[in-house]
């Protein structure tokens, strides 16, 4: 599943919540101020993507939100030697 770079006020509450984090704390981390962070949890003010990544990132949790990886990715072909 491919989740959207752009993060909702759910999930932005939910990342920080799963990683025991304060919103100041997890301001600290991407340097805003608390209100700022308060901001983006209540959908007042959207998250920039790269700070979400990096977010993320500093979370551990940047793979969770990665695209999945392409089915339809052609194979090279296999000479025998």
């Amino acid at each position: 599943m491919v989740k959207a770079l752009k993060p909702t006020p759910v999930n932005i509450a939910r990342v920080r919540l799963d990683a025991g984090l304060t919103q100041a704390a997890a301001a600290a981390l991407v340097a805003v101020h608390r209100t700022r962070w308060a901001e983006y949890e209540s959908g007042r003010s959207p998250m920039d993507p790269a700070r979400w990544e990096l977010f993320l990132i500093l979370c551990g949790r940047h793979a969770d939100w990665l695209p999945a990886p392409h089915v339809n990715v052609p194979r090279a072909k296999v000479v025998p030697s």
